[in-house]
């Protein structure tokens, strides 16, 4: 169940999730900037039970894609976890349970945390 939240102005969520070439689930989310004009989205989710497994390990990435037609932007991820979790791919914040990153989005970029035995 994917949540969506924007500034004032048509969000468009395509309701379909795609499956990429290696096997990852996506989803697209999108909107019409006018030229001049600044825009924020907010896209939530919350994984299905069952996803840490029996072992409690999970590896969690998050991927996004730079738009050429675009100006970089701020990239925001927070991610609340069942534990601590580990730093894989890019630079993470980590407070309890909790992870926090922000970087601009000027090339294509995946984050990724680590949970439960590594």
């Amino acid at each position: 169940d994917v949540k969506s939240a924007a500034n004032p102005g048509d969000i468009k969520q395509d309701s379909r999730v795609f499956t990429d070439t290696d096997g990852r689930k996506a989803v697209r989310v999108g909107r019409w900037i006018p030229p001049g004009e600044s825009s924020y989205t907010t896209v939530s989710y919350r994984l299905p039970d069952g996803t840490f497994g029996r072992d409690g390990n999970l590896e969690y990435r998050a991927g996004v894609e730079h738009q050429l037609t675009t100006n970089g932007v701020d990239l925001t991820v927070n991610v609340y976890g069942p534990s601590a979790p580990q730093p894989l791919e890019g630079e993470w914040t980590v407070d309890g349970d909790t992870a926090h990153t922000r970087f601009p989005v000027t090339r294509p970029t995946v984050v990724a945390l680590g949970y439960g035995v590594r």
